[in-house]
C-alpha cells in the first residue's frame, strides 16, 4: 500500500520544477509533511501530471489525493472529500510607499 498525492509542476511556487528538475514548492512540502506526521515516509509518493489529467487518474485509483488548486463547487463536492483551506487568493506584495515601483 501507498499514499500518492497527484499534482502538477506548473504553479510556482506551490508545485514547480526546479533548477535540477526535482518536483519542489509548497504542495510538495506539505504532502511530505503530512506522510511524516502518519507514519508514512516509507509508502508517500507525489506524482506530477498535467492539469487535465489529475482527476482522471484520481478516478482511477492511480492516486489517493490530489494537492493542488482544484475549486470546491457544487459538482466536485459531490464527487470529493476537499479538506479545510490553507491558505486564501488574491496574494499581494507590498514594498514601501516611499520607493519607485
Amino acid at each position: 500500500p501507498r499514499l500518492r498525492f497527484l499534482t502538477t509542476t506548473d504553479f510556482p511556487p506551490f508545485n514547480f520544477l526546479d533548477g535540477s528538475g526535482r518536483l519542489s514548492g509548497f504542495h510538495i512540502d506539505l504532502a511530505r509533511a503530512i506522510c511524516a506526521e502518519l507514519d508514512v515516509v516509507e509508502k508517500c509518493q507525489v506524482q506530477a501530471l498535467p492539469w487535465n489529467e489529475l482527476e482522471d487518474a484520481l478516478q482511477k485509483g492511480e492516486g489517493e489525493a490530489i494537492i493542488a488548486g482544484i475549486a470546491a463547487t457544487a459538482d466536485s463536492r459531490e464527487k470529493y472529500a476537499f479538506s479545510r483551506s490553507y491558505i486564501q487568493f488574491p496574494a499581494r506584495f507590498i514594498m514601501p510607499k516611499a520607493k519607485a515601483f
